[in-house]
């Protein structure tokens, strides 16, 4: 149980942090949307994922598994202008599909689905951001500090990026996490060596379901084969 737990969280994680069609179906999706008259005729893809993209990050969505062939498909429901829409996810959190049911609750009485809860969002004000953010600030200073401190301050870099998903940061805020970030990027040996003697930071990041883009989760690769992105924000090969 726990391993699709984490199989979820990481396929939504990935979709909140970028939407991924499977080769050619996006606009097939786009058309039939369009033809159900579930989005209108002059919808645009773009349209189409900002609806995708609010189901995903809306805290009161519902979280369910949809079992097929002892496969898991992540899927999330969530009521926009009175529709229930359903995004459904692959295993790698590419998009099976997204659509508005017409009958939810028939629908997901069905055994094959299975709910696991609820989403859960920042919803953290400024005030509450700007602690922990802080708290990020002081934490990237002392890179020889307890491993189990620094896994925690890895749990708070995300809930910061959360937070940036849904655009809670002020400019002074990212202007400070940018500066937090590069002192963590450049340490990233160090910090590594403090988290490598306490735990296993790959399976924190496995159990966390960080994808790609939350770099401060791949410190390991980091500390050897580190990438300089355009924004000068390091992140793993």
């Amino acid at each position: 149980m726990n391993d699709v737990r984490t199989l979820v969280k990481r396929a939504i994680k990935s979709v909140q942090s970028d939407i991924r069609w499977r080769y050619g179906s996006a606009e097939k999706h786009l058309a039939k949307r369009k033809a159900r008259r579930q989005l209108p005729a002059s919808a645009t893809l773009a349209d189409y994922e900002q609806i995708i993209t609010t189901i995903v990050h809306n805290p009161q969505a519902r979280v369910f598994v949809y079992w097929h062939e002892q496969r898991a498909y992540p899927t999330v429901v969530s009521v926009i202008d009175g529709e229930h829409w359903l995004v459904m996810l692959d295993e790698s959190g590419f998009l099976e599909s997204a659509f508005v049911i017409d009958r939810p609750e028939r629908y997901l009485m069905r055994p094959q689905f299975q709910e696991s809860g609820v989403l859960e969002g920042s919803t953290m004000s400024h005030e509450e951001i700007d602690r922990v953010l802080t708290a990020y600030e002081t934490d990237v200073r002392f890179p020889e500090a307890s491993g189990m401190e620094l896994l925690d301050m890895l749990l708070k870099r995300s809930e910061i990026a959360q937070a940036d998903r849904e655009q809670l940061l002020t400019v002074e805020q990212r202007r400070r996490l940018a500066a937090a970030d590069r002192v963590l990027a450049l340490q990233a040996r160090h910090f590594y060596a403090s988290i490598q003697r306490i735990a296993d930071l790959e399976v924190w990041r496995q159990h966390e379901g960080a994808p790609p883009g939350e770099w401060w989760w791949y410190l390991d690769v980091l500390a050897h084969t580190p990438v300089v992105a355009a924004d000068d924000t390091p992140v793993p090969a």
